[in-house]
This record gives structure tokens, C-alpha cells and sequence, in this order.
């Protein structure tokens, strides 16, 4: 459950997070849903949200700005 956070980051559920790091590998939505046991459509969703907190314009500038806060590593 999101709860109310100074940062967006730290507002990032579980599974949010194993999105993230899946899109930051390269995943696209339908392996991340094969991967995580989602529907390609929640994928899509939390990529959505993950976008919007994170303030990325595309999944380029969404893993930066996770790697800028510390959300992913190399």
C-alpha cells in the first residue's frame, strides 16, 4: 500500500518497484506481466503511475530518473 511520502519515490509499493526494475531492464509490458503474473494492462498501469510520480516522459527518461534517486543500481 502507497502511503503519503515527502518523495514520490518513497511512495513506490512492492510491486511498483519489480515493475520498475523490470522496465529499467529492458522488459516490455507483456514479459514484465508474464514475468510478475500481472495482465499486460496493470503493467501498463503502474508504468503509467511510475511515469507520472517520477515526472518521465518516456521509458527512457523513467529509468533515469530511477537511477537519479537511488531506485535501481547497475
Amino acid at each position: 500500500v502507497a502511503t503519503v511520502a515527502s518523495k514520490p519515490e518513497e511512495a513506490l509499493t512492492a510491486r511498483a518497484g519489480q515493475v520498475l526494475e523490470l522496465v529499467a531492464l529492458g522488459s516490455s509490458n507483456k514479459e514484465v506481466a508474464e514475468a510478475l503474473q500481472l495482465s499486460v494492462r496493470t503493467v501498463e498501469n503502474h508504468r503509467h503511475s511510475l511515469m507520472k510520480k517520477l515526472g518521465a516522459r518516456n521509458a527512457a527518461d523513467l529509468v533515469r530518473a530511477a537511477f537519479d534517486r537511488g531506485l535501481i543500481r547497475t
